[in-house]
């Protein structure tokens, strides 16, 4: 047998009991008895209460909170892939029929919902999300729900932090001094004009456990007389 005598729908707010008692010396008499139930929320399991009346009692299981999963499109799609350093993103969707959602990070605790998004009417919606620093030297994956969709971030690995600039002796150029992660690896690059395949590998280092610093010597160049350097960071394996 069933754990409950009636099942409702999560929105379904005015159902009623069919119930049959009886009165002493009559007749059994049908009776309806309305009752009135809260809608259950998006995103909350589904419940059990128990209702006593005329000395009986009735169990109503209600069904999950309903999202309309299918109404909701996130623009560019459900997976954003940060660039190096970003804090910030601003989420955007549409939702093409009445329905309930909100949005809350799942198991994310570097994530942050800025407000309380939610949404009930058809239309364009939009809520920003803020992060922490990844502490770590691999990238990783968050996710926030919106309704029943959900929403993959994925954060890189920092940019390398400079701990210092050091001019060179007979000022030939400059030491980069930076605070290294475990089993990333750096590289001095350089390029004479910023354009894409331009920058050329001078130098590299993996950062090791506890290493505090690592060091770089970046040499004016001579011919061409100008150029730009950078340093790349590859996530641990």
């Amino acid at each position: 047998t069933e754990d409950f005598n009636v099942r409702i729908a999560p929105m379904d707010l005015k159902p009623y009991i069919l119930g049959m008692f009886i009165r002493p010396f009559d007749k059994p008499l049908n009776h309806r008895m309305p009752i009135d139930i809260a809608e259950n929320l998006p995103g909350m399991p589904a419940r059990l209460a128990t209702v006593e009346y005329a000395g009986r009692q009735w169990k109503i299981l209600q069904d999950a909170g309903s999202t309309y999963t299918e109404n909701i499109t996130i623009t560019g799609g459900n997976q954003i892939n940060l660039p190096p350093g970003t804090r910030q993103h601003t989420v955007s969707l549409t939702s093409i029929r009445s329905g309930y959602w909100f949005a809350e990070a799942i198991d994310s605790p570097w994530i942050h919902i800025i407000g309380d998004p939610f949404g009930e009417e058809p239309g364009t919606s939009s809520f920003n999300i803020k992060f922490d620093p990844n502490p770590g030297a691999t990238p990783r994956f968050g996710t926030v729900q919106i309704g029943d969709v959900f929403f993959t971030v994925v954060q890189p690995i920092e940019p390398p932090e400079i701990l210092s600039l050091e001019s060179l002796s007979n000022s030939s150029g400059y030491r980069f001094n930076l605070s290294p992660l475990n089993g990333v690896t750096y590289k001095l690059q350089f390029s004479d004009s910023l354009m894409p395949g331009s920058w050329v590998t001078q130098d590299q280092e993996v950062g090791e456990r506890d290493q505090s610093q690592l060091s770089f010597d970046a040499f004016f160049p001579t011919d061409p007389s100008r150029g730009f350097y950078r340093i790349e960071s590859t996530p641990a394996e």
